[in-house]
């Protein structure tokens, strides 16, 4: 009797979030017509890894899903961690958490779980890439479990007595316009040193940048964004506010790239942060409307939408993106005043 109590609590962590993704997921797809979208959104997305992989060289292909397997493992471990230590302070199972057989049967179940929908989706892209999908994922989970042991077991507490980090003042920061200014410093460096080196990568380099500077402006506080919706601020005024930096920073990379480098350059500079506002903009009218993680759910589905009519009927992305901002907007808008 005891062992079988033993195993039903070592089970009842796993459950008990199976059975949170499983809500989230009827509330973020609550009738079959979402659910048929959503299944065949998947089947496309699947299709066209397979087109894509299917005729690289095997050395191409072999390295693009091993990356792709080890952050997928590398984000599942630390998936695992941040509930583990949820459920062991905050959670209503904080007794079986506190369990280390609980603790290893809720790791081994959910990474099994992921390795499971890893393997299946390597077999339907490229079945020989298997091996090295699966090694990709056991390394990745390896090194961010191993590094977190070895964090907890030898890092010392020295600077204790240091002033923390505050993060609301770094929220604030990316607020201003100063922010969008610092971040065009890294695109100019980027187009001067590549315009006496290797111009040809003057393209890429500059997307790159560009994105990663307007991903961290764009960066969003889920709780920041409801407080504001129950405070009566409308979805544009949100926007508006978190845009500011960013339209700074645009104003001032796309006339650089046109002074330094080819239009080509600020063409692709204007496409990384015409996705960045895209992609904040869902974000916060879909925090205003469920829950943050029920809204990641949502926010991803909307951006494969848009990334398959990308690739295969660029002509209608403009209208898929407008039809995906009006929905959202239209429920968000009657969130605002409302307290949940």
């Amino acid at each position: 009797m005891t062992n079988r109590a033993g195993e039903k609590r070592a089970t009842d962590l796993f459950l008990y979030d199976a059975t949170i993704i499983r809500n989230e997921a009827h509330a973020a797809f609550p009738n079959w017509s979402d659910r048929l979208l959503g299944l065949a959104l998947l089947v496309v997305a699947l299709a066209v890894a397979r087109a894509a992989l299917e005729d690289r060289a095997f050395i191409v292909a072999a390295t693009a899903v091993a990356a792709l397997a080890l952050l997928i493992g590398a984000a599942t471990a630390r998936l695992i961690e941040r509930r583990l230590a949820f459920h062991a302070y905050d959670g209503v199972l904080a007794a079986d958490a506190l369990i280390p057989a609980s603790r290893r049967y809720y790791a081994l179940a959910c990474h099994a779980a992921a390795l499971a929908g890893a393997t299946l989706a390597s077999l339907i892209a490229r079945p020989t890439l298997l091996a090295i999908a699966i090694a990709g994922y056991l390394v990745g989970a390896t090194i961010r479990h191993l590094g977190s042991f070895l964090a907890r077991r030898f890092v010392t507490r020295r600077f204790t007595g240091l002033r923390a980090f505050d993060s609301r003042a770094l929220w604030r920061w990316l607020e201003q316009p100063l922010a969008g200014a610092t971040g065009a410093i890294p695109l100019l460096l980027v187009l001067v040193a590549t315009a006496h080196g290797e111009a040809a990568a003057a393209p890429v380099l500059a997307a790159l940048v560009t994105s990663i500077a307007v991903l961290a402006l764009t960066a969003l506080d889920d709780g920041v964004v409801r407080f504001m919706t129950l405070s009566g601020h409308p979805a544009w005024a949100i926007i508006a506010r978190r845009a500011r930096a960013t339209l700074v920073l645009t104003l001032l990379a796309v006339p650089i790239c046109l002074a330094t480098s080819t239009p080509l350059v600020a063409g692709l500079v204007g496409v990384a942060v015409a996705a960045g506002l895209l992609l904040m903009a869902t974000r916060i009218l879909a925090y205003r409307i469920h829950p943050r993680r029920t809204a990641d759910l949502v926010v991803g589905s909307c951006a494969m939408v848009v990334i398959v009519t990308g690739a295969a009927m660029p002509m209608l992305l403009p209208f898929v993106a407008a039809a995906i901002l009006w929905q959202l907007s239209r429920r968000a808008a009657a969130m605002t005043w409302l307290l949940r």
